[in-house]
C-alpha cells in the first residue's frame, strides 16, 4: 500500500549519503560551539565575569567540563571565541547586504547592517568592544582577523571616491574616512546598549541622522567640480 507522507530517497545508498552524515555531524559540532558561546555570553551580562567560569558554563549547557575544555581549551580559549564569534556574525551580517549599483547606498546600507547587528547581538558587541571579561587581551593575531572585518567598509568608502561622490581629499584618505563612518555607528550602537539611548526607536532616529551628517561631510562640494 503505497503511503504519500513518506519520501522515497534513492540517494541514501549513494557514497555521497556519508559525506552528507559527516556533515550533519559537523553542522551539530556547530551548533553546540555556537550555543556554548550563547550562553557563556549571556551569563557574562546577567552574572558578571565571575560566572565565565569553564564549570558555570558547562553547568549553563548541561554539559561535562571536559566538552568546553575539548572545543576551547580553557577560558582564555572560550573568551578568545566570543570576542571573534562577534565579529564573524559581524562579517555575516556585511555579506547579506546586497549590492548595489549605487555606491553610496551600498555604504549606507553597510553601516545600517552594523547597526542592527550590534542590536541582536548584545552579549558579543560588549565582548568585542568593552572591556567585558577583565583582563582579557585579545592575541595580534585574534585582532588582525577581527579587523579584517572592517576592510569592507573600507573598500566602499573607496568606490565612493572612485565614483566621484566624495571629496577629493577622500579619496587619498578612505581609511580615515571609513573609521569616521564606523565610529558613527559605533557610538550610537554603543549609547543605546550601554542604556544611554534606551528608547529603540529614538535611538534609530539619531542612527540616521547622525551617519546622514558624516556622510554628507564627506561628499564632493561644488568648489570641487569647478
Amino acid at each position: 500500500m503505497n503511503n504519500n507522507n513518506v519520501i522515497y530517497n534513492d540517494d541514501v545508498s549513494k557514497p555521497e549519503a556519508v559525506t552528507d552524515y559527516r556533515r550533519a555531524r559537523e553542522r551539530g559540532r556547530e551548533a553546540l560551539r555556537l550555543g556554548i558561546l550563547d550562553a557563556a555570553g549571556r551569563l557574562l551580562v546577567e552574572e558578571g565575569p565571575e560566572a565565565l567560569s569553564m564549570r558555570r558554563v558547562a553547568r549553563e549547557v548541561n554539559a561535562s567540563t571536559q566538552v568546553l575544555y575539548t572545543m576551547f581549551g580553557g577560558k582564555d580559549g572560550l573568551a578568545n571565541e566570543l570576542f571573534l564569534e562577534g565579529f564573524r556574525r559581524l562579517a555575516g551580517a556585511h555579506r547579506a547586504v546586497p549590492r548595489s549599483e549605487d555606491p553610496l547606498r551600498y555604504l549606507q546600507d553597510l553601516l545600517e547592517a552594523y547597526f542592527e547587528n550590534a542590536l541582536a547581538n548584545p552579549n558579543y558587541y560588549r565582548v568585542m568592544f568593552s572591556d567585558a571579561i577583565p583582563g582579557f587581551r585579545p592575541s595580534e593575531e585574534t585582532i588582525n582577523k577581527a579587523w579584517r572585518t572592517f576592510d569592507t567598509v573600507v573598500e566602499a568608502v573607496r568606490a565612493c571616491a572612485r565614483a566621484g561622490l566624495f571629496a577629493r581629499e577622500v579619496a587619498g584618505e578612505t581609511r580615515e574616512a571609513a573609521l569616521s563612518l564606523w565610529s558613527a555607528a559605533h557610538g550610537v550602537a554603543s549609547l543605546h546598549l550601554t542604556g544611554h539611548l534606551p528608547d529603540e526607536e529614538e535611538t534609530r532616529r539619531v542612527f540616521a541622522a547622525t551617519v546622514r551628517g558624516v556622510v554628507e561631510s564627506l561628499l564632493v562640494r561644488k568648489r570641487d567640480v569647478q
